[in-house]
């Protein structure tokens, strides 16, 4: 069976697959779908709602230098600056000539260091804007590495003071009878919930417009249904954008 939908990748440390998709409905699909088809027994955790984390502040300027064997080896010093992109997007922005393997030391450290930033979650709206790169008087085949590990290593150390973590936000409207309007709005309040208008529909239902962290609504729908015994309705949907997400 395929799902365009999903995608998968192993994690080389542990044996284990992380298995993705669009929301909680379609990753149970998946996992009910593969319980079916293999007839091996395994095992899964719970569901997890993806995390990034977004460049906050409009600009710092970086110095990267790094030494090998005894001060011997050295990368040259690369002058940027990190700065705030008006997305989600990231590049290398060059104000200095470099050539073709240093360019490609610099892009690659970058995008890799975004791809897993300082805890662990992709980076995302940070611009590198190269400003000058000072050779060191000894160049061979290691410098250009040596600068890649500079990049990497200055890069993810000023990580965790520059960047906040943020989150898929839902938007969902819950339509519940009246009686349950005190409990339900409990569980929301637990959740962090924000209501951000309320109105009353079909003369006794209460009609709750809200927002909250997509990972907070997790297992909400099952919850919505014990509370009011199958006669609360929920429709919601997931938002990620520069201008639509969570912060934590």
């Amino acid at each position: 069976w395929e799902d365009f939908g999903l995608s998968f990748r192993e994690k080389i440390d542990t044996g284990q697959f992380e298995l993705r998709g669009a929301g909680e409905l379609h990753l149970d699909v998946a996992i009910n779908r593969l319980k079916e088809f293999i007839s091996e027994i395994f095992t899964f955790g719970n569901l997890r709602v993806a995390r990034y984390e977004k460049f906050k502040n409009m600009a710092i300027t970086v110095i990267f230098e790094h030494s090998a064997f005894n001060q011997k080896l050295k990368s040259g010093t690369l002058i940027s600056s990190l700065e705030k992109s008006p997305d989600f997007s990231s590049s290398v922005l060059w104000e200095c000539e470099l050539e073709e393997d240093y360019k490609s030391s610099v892009e690659s450290a970058f995008y890799e260091i975004l791809s897993n930033g300082s805890r662990g979650n992709p980076v995302l709206g940070v611009n590198l804007r190269v400003l000058s790169y000072e050779r060191p008087e000894l160049i061979n085949d290691f410098t250009s590495n040596l600068l890649k590990v500079a990049i990497i290593s200055g890069i993810k150390s000023c990580l965790p003071e520059c960047t906040i973590e943020i989150g898929p936000l839902c938007l969902f409207e819950v339509v519940i009878p009246e009686s349950f309007y005190g409990s339900v709005l409990a569980v929301l309040g637990r959740r962090n919930a924000k209501i951000v208008k309320t109105d009353i529909v079909h003369g006794n239902k209460s009609l709750l417009i809200c927002e909250a962290a997509a990972e907070n609504m997790l297992g909400f729908t099952s919850a919505l249904r014990n509370m009011t015994k199958g006669k609360g309705f929920l429709s919601q949907k997931t938002v990620f954008t520069s201008l639509s997400h969570f912060e934590f």
